[in-house]
């Protein structure tokens, strides 16, 4: 476990039991519908679970993440013009050599199951001829079943040049500025992600990697089991630990499933005029940008007779787009500033959604998918800020604004898909169009302005409320925007004296839409959650500072529902976290 206090993680769909996963020791119950033999809305009932349905993971992994930033740029003045460049290069890696989980099955016999929902924390109990059975829960009942090597390599390159130029005075304009510059982005993503199941294994049992129970407050999880007593099993038998000659291909589409290449180049150019009278500033001005978009990757078919194939796929796209935007800026005094704004903007789908990859779990008949045909979505938005600064280092603002979205794109999980029959099978769409109307609140104060001895305290708070709606095909009903939640808040305490600054803040989020399913009870929602932090720091000598954080105070529940919110799907906790280091400047 992570040295930032323990994780529980639980995971469920409707009539299906608990699974507990990530964290060792997983335990892992598998059933099928024809085991399911009763189910009165609340309870189900499961019986004569094939043995090999109880299974336990352990899994092990270091990840390594390296990243490299060079930018260079200028700035010049030649009377009425100016100009100013820049050019950025970053390069990021995250590689997982060494991911390795070990799966073990129980081989003891048949049990029954009865999973009850509905009223808050899903549970189940485990029963042989009637009566509660927890051999489930013992290491010794368990063989070793295989090993799945799980190697990531990821490789981002981003390369961004952008050159602007400004005319003060354009045309003989007193007050008018003409602006124009062009931006060319180049990014470039390869995703290696190997899956190797070694299924020809020696006889062995779990209970020689047992360790004490983990706590775990809704269930007993039985035996823990050691992670490096299993790294060290596998490498001193590495060469005993074999691939069956009938995994062979399947191995194959495991090794190239996720793998993907994928570059976006994108070219822009602007045309800004901005003109000062008095009081006022108005902007106007519009931007071209032109996408180009290909990507290499696999795809997945039923051959002639039934059977999964892989095939290598390559995807093309390009498209441009207009954004005209206009902005005013009215300044009656010296402490009030009022802005208003329609603008245009766009947002591309990312490398991971677009690319052709899939990722297949034959085990539980799920796929979760790219979508090479998504589109980006555009935006026009209205925006209206009031500003007002009291003096004393105070500010309150509160502005509204009115957003359309056009093909906003949502993850969406079907049940009964035609190209896939049998799989759950999950990808990002396109919807079909979308509203945001919404209101936000600012407030900054130094509390020192009204009490000296409060000299060095200050406060800040803000909130956001959205009404917001949304359609995608397929379904009839009007949804709130997913993963957008329309209630948001945030407020702060905070000390800043000589040396010292600290700060206590609190935030809140609503519950909000994740995942759009086949139906209702198929959709997926996140509860609302609050957090507690500190951070705080204390400046030794202009070289160095010493840094403290204390995160998740609260510990709450990461908690999500599918369908109603008394059916659990997700839950986690993940203890606070704290931090201590050192920042030097020389």
């Amino acid at each position: 476990m992570p040295a930032d206090g323990e994780r529980h993680l639980l995971r469920q769909r409707p009539v299906q039991p608990l699974h507990r996963r990530r964290d060792a020791p997983a335990q892992h119950l598998r059933v099928r519908r024809r085991d399911l033999t009763a189910f009165n809305g609340e309870a189900a009932t499961f019986e004569d679970i094939d043995e090999d349905g109880f299974r336990r993971r352990i899994r092990f992994r270091t990840k390594d993440q390296d990243t490299l930033a060079l930018a260079f740029g200028g700035e010049h003045q030649r009377g009425l013009w100016s100009f100013d460049y820049r050019i950025g290069h970053s390069m990021t890696d995250e590689n997982v050599p060494d991911e390795i989980e070990g799966r073990f099955e129980n081989d003891q016999s048949p049990l029954d199951a009865v999973v009850r929902q509905g009223a808050g924390m899903p549970t189940f109990q485990i029963l042989s001829g009637g009566a509660a059975d927890t051999s489930y829960l013992d290491n010794a009942n368990y063989a070793f079943d295989r090993v799945v090597l799980a190697p990531k390599f990821v490789d981002d390159d981003d390369t961004n040049l952008n050159f602007n130029v400004e005319r003060a005075e354009a045309f003989g304009v007193a007050g008018f500025t003409l602006s124009g510059g062009i931006d060319l982005r180049f990014k470039r993503k390869v995703t290696d992600v190997g899956e190797t199941e070694l299924r020809n294994v020696p006889d062995i049992r779990l209970d020689q990697f047992t360790t004490g129970a983990p706590g775990y407050p809704f269930h007993p999880l039985g035996d823990g089991i050691s992670s490096a007593g299993f790294v060290d099993f596998f490498n001193t038998n590495r060469s005993s630990i074999l691939e069956r000659p009938q995994d062979v291909e399947d191995n194959l589409i495991l090794n190239t499933a996720e793998d993907y290449s994928a570059d976006e180049d994108v070219s822009a150019g602007y045309l800004m005029g901005t003109w000062d009278s008095g009081p006022w500033r108005f902007i106007v001005g519009a931007r071209v940008e032109h996408t180009e978009y290909s990507a290499q990757g696999s795809e997945l078919n039923f051959d002639d007779s039934g059977d999964l194939t892989i095939n290598p796929r390559s995807v093309e796209s390009s498209y441009t787009n207009v954004l005209p935007g206009i902005h005013a800026r009215f300044t009656p005094r010296d402490d009030l500033v009022i802005r208003a704004a329609w603008s245009n903007t766009i947002a591309r789908p990312s490398f991971g959604d677009q690319s052709p990859r899939f990722e297949i779990n034959n085990e539980d008949l799920e796929i979760n998918m790219g979508n090479p045909d998504l589109e980006p979505y555009e935006s026009s938005n209205l925006d209206l800020l009031l500003d007002w600064y009291p003096g004393g280092g105070s500010v309150m603002s509160v502005g509204v604004f009115s957003k359309e979205l056009d093909s906003y794109i949502v993850e969406r999980t079907f049940q009964n898909d035609a190209q896939f029959p049998g799989f759950e099978v999950t990808r990002p769409v396109n919807g079909t169009d979308a509203s945001i109307r919404g209101i936000e609140l600012n407030l900054e104060q130094e509390l020192g302005r009204w009490a000296p001895a409060l000299d060095g305290f200050l406060v800040g708070a803000n909130a956001t409320l959205l009404d917001t709606e949304f359609t995608v095909d397929g379904r009839t009903e009007t949804f709130s925007l997913p993963q957008a939640a329309e209630e948001s808040a945030n407020f702060y305490v905070g000390y800043e004296q000589g040396r010292f600054s600290g700060r206590v803040s609190y935030s809140f989020r609503g519950e909000y839409l994740e995942e759009i399913g086949d139906s209702r009870e198929f959709d997926v929602y996140v509860m609302e959650s609050q957090q507690l932090d500190l951070t705080a720091s204390f400046r030794v000598n202009d070289a160095i500072e010493v840094l403290f954080e204390a995160q998740n105070l609260l510990d709450d529940p990461l908690e999500l529902y599918q369908g109603t919110p008394a059916t659990t799907l997700q839950f986690e906790e993940y203890g606070a976290t704290f931090a201590i280091g050192l920042k030097g400047r020389f």
